[in-house]
């Protein structure tokens, strides 16, 4: 190859190379100009209805108490108070041995029970042959007659003693299918997920049948209760979702009950919440939560719409629009009122914001107001 060959396919390669560059460039500054289309709102200043603050307490709903379905020594305990479990989990063993003794004694007595029975069947077979061949003899000859109602009476004890043996069989078999069921019940086992409350039991105690080995507390078997002032009180209807803070994180809860009782030296009304989300395994009887409950007095709030918060690894962010561009901007949120949510830090009066295609805006984004403010 010439000189001039390789210079020509070296400079080749660069005017491509300045060519691509230049549409790399290009699309970037078009990618970078592009404008997304959003809708968008304004923080407004709203009288809203105060919220107090309430001190509730986790209870137990309810509990699980595992019993005994036999009679027997206990032999092993496999958990202790404060254990979780799972359902199916091992927690009591029962001893075995004595059920195990009567089981094959009770198979032994049924072997011979049931061949007692085949061979007096076949014993009853031949009495009843014996007495036909009798009746048909002349009855008229008194040694005949002998013969017959011996044969007779041969017959009767015969069935007599097979009657016998097929109940005492009968009696064998409903004892060895408990006996069978016995064995099944020493070791028990949890019915549901939760937490050990209490140990009723220690190995070596004998129990009868019925008898409370432990409780459980289920995962989903807590719930919190909340003493109110009658104001409030009055105020919530069953099924209503309120707000919480469990440890600094907001939580969502369903009033459950509204109970007929009443502090008579305060006046003090009581309340039960469910937990709109499964978060009982982490928790602990008596534990507090703060919950935040409608009062009638009124105060000014910042507002938004829920649908201008985005939730983040961060923390809620609402996006602004500042000089056509976007603005992801932390907020720290009050509670919910109706479609609205209050804000109480990160915000102004008046603040053009995002609540529809804000989720994929990065901070300088230019935005396109399609619907709302400007």
């Amino acid at each position: 190859m010439r000189n001039d060959d390789v210079i020509s396919t070296f400079e080749l390669r660069v005017q491509l190379m300045r060519y691509l560059l230049i549409y790399l460039i290009l699309i970037s500054s078009v990618v970078v100009g592009s404008e997304t289309p959003v809708s968008t709102d304004v923080v407004r200043l709203n009288s809203v209805k105060s919220m107090s603050k309430v001190a509730s307490r986790v209870v137990a709903r309810d509990t699980l108490i595992v019993s005994s379905k036999i009679d027997e020594r206990v032999s092993q305990i496999r958990v202790a108070v404060g254990d979780r479990v799972n359902k199916g989990d091992l927690l009591v063993l029962l001893e075995d041995e004595n059920i195990a003794l009567r089981i094959g004694k009770l198979e032994i007595k049924n072997t011979y029970l049931s061949s007692l029975v085949e061979l007096l069947s076949k014993q009853e077979a031949v009495r009843v042959r014996q007495v036909e061949r009798a009746n048909k003899l002349n009855t008229r000859d008194f040694m005949t007659r002998d013969a017959t109602e011996l044969a007779e009476l041969n017959l009767i004890e015969t069935r007599t003693d097979l009657a016998k043996a097929r109940y005492e069989l009968a009696e064998t078999k409903l004892a060895l299918s408990d006996a069978r069921k016995r064995i099944r019940n020493i070791s028990i086992s949890a019915d549901t997920s939760g937490r050990i409350l209490n140990m009723l039991v220690s190995v070596g105690q004998y129990i009868e049948r019925g008898d409370d080995l432990l409780q459980i507390l289920p995962d989903d078997g807590l719930e919190l209760e909340a003493e109110l002032r009658a104001d409030i009180f009055k105020r919530l209807k069953i099924g209503q979702f309120i707000k919480a803070d469990l440890e600094g994180k907001q939580i969502d809860l369903k009033l459950r009950a509204l109970l007929a009782e009443e502090n008579q030296r305060t006046g003090a009304r009581y309340a039960r919440f469910s937990f709109a989300k499964n978060l009982t395994k982490e928790m602990l009887v008596g534990q507090v939560v703060e919950l935040e409950l409608p009062s009638l007095q009124m105060v000014d709030a910042l507002t938004v719409p829920k649908d201008a918060i985005v939730f983040t690894p961060g923390g809620p962010v609402v996006v602004l629009v500042v000089d056509g561009k976007a603005k992801p901007t932390s907020v720290v949120l009050g509670s919910g009122v109706e479609d609205q949510i209050i804000i109480e830090k990160g915000l102004s009066a008046g603040d053009v914001i995002v609540v529809e295609g804000q989720e994929n805006l990065r901070k300088g984004q230019g935005v396109s107001i399609i619907k709302g403010y400007r």
